[in-house]
């Protein structure tokens, strides 16, 4: 004898949040309000981000671009913590959406990434140019194999330029056996810079 039963249908109500009994309007408008205050803050903080001329040009734009998303997705989850107390999908994509405008913004456009890098060149530029006292350097690499000349200009240097903390290693016998090592054995691991009006 077979049975004719059918197993039993579920039915799945929709989601009707964690909270739905308690009144969430208040909240909702202070959502609102936190949201329409982000959207133009976003434009503010950017503005400011990408007028600091401290920083290149591109790091600027990734920045902006960074602050903008991060305050902007705050928006979106003020609707999903309003979707997950009160169970309303319109809550959740009225917020979502509102985000998502202002995401748009958001990017930098793309003749803002075209002069992010002339600008970044040009900016490398004036830096290598300041360093080396507003013209531009000329050096010479030689190692000590080549030049074992400098040898003597190379230990002085060293000496000067040696931290107090350091000074340990010089009273180090087993240091103080190899150092020399250095300059006689591996002279041409000894890169040395010189400026090319020097003899």
């Amino acid at each position: 004898m077979t049975s004719s039963r059918r197993p039993a249908e579920q039915t799945h109500a929709p989601f009707a949040g964690f909270a739905p009994g308690v009144p969430h309007g208040l909240l909702r408008w202070i959502f609102a309000a936190l949201a329409v205050t982000g959207l133009g803050l976003t434009r503010v903080v950017q503005r400011s981000i990408r007028g600091n001329a401290a920083l290149p040009l591109l790091g600027r734009l990734t920045n902006a671009a960074i602050v903008g998303l991060a305050l902007c997705e705050a928006i979106a989850v003020y609707g999903f913590v309003l979707f997950m107390l009160a169970g309303r999908p319109i809550d959740y994509y009225g917020f979502a959406a509102l985000a998502l405008v202002g995401f748009l913004p958001v990017f930098p456009a793309p003749w803002d990434l075209g002069r992010a890098g002339a600008h970044d060149d040009e900016w490398r530029r004036r830096a290598r140019n300041h360093a080396a006292g507003g013209v531009t350097a000329r050096l010479r690499s030689f190692t000590l194999a080549e030049r074992p000349d400098l040898a003597k200009g190379v230990h002085r240097l060293i000496a000067s330029l040696w931290p107090p903390e350091m000074e340990y290693i010089h009273h180090d016998p087993v240091c103080g056996r190899h150092w020399g090592a250095l300059y006689r054995q591996f002279a041409e691991f000894q890169p040395v810079l010189c400026d090319a009006r020097a003899p």
